[in-house]
């Protein structure tokens, strides 16, 4: 996971020194990161983009550098009504009627979506 974070932010911050990494530079990453492109779609989700920042601070952290721009370094705001897990009689449910489906495809896309936490 944090190898993930840090390809990203070394392509951000990799050109300071860690000394010279300030709140702005952060802010203004995140800003960018969940900026809106063409599509309107985001090239990050506010949860991804406060992971990086969790990567910065444990570094800046470890090198006892966090504590002069932590203050002013802000995480976003972070969805927390995103559904919730089904139950084993729904889970059943689904796997039922996805298995009497005329679609032969259904039932092993359902498998393979419950068993790997795949999302909408």
């Amino acid at each position: 996971m944090h190898q993930n974070n840090l390809a990203h932010v070394n392509k951000v911050l990799g050109g300071l020194l860690i000394t010279d990494i300030e709140p702005v530079d952060i802010s203004n990453d995140q800003k960018a990161r969940v900026a809106k492109d063409d599509h309107g779609k985001s090239k990050a989700s506010p949860k991804t983009v406060n992971l990086e920042v969790a990567t910065i601070r444990a570094v800046l952290r470890r090198h006892k550098l966090w504590a002069a721009i932590g203050d002013d370094v802000r995480m976003l705001p972070v969805r927390n009504d995103t559904g919730r897990a089904l139950t084993l009689a729904e889970e059943e449910v689904l796997f039922e009627s996805s298995a009497k489906s005329r679609s032969r495809v259904l039932y092993p896309f359902v498998v393979l979506a419950l068993n790997t936490g795949m999302r909408r």
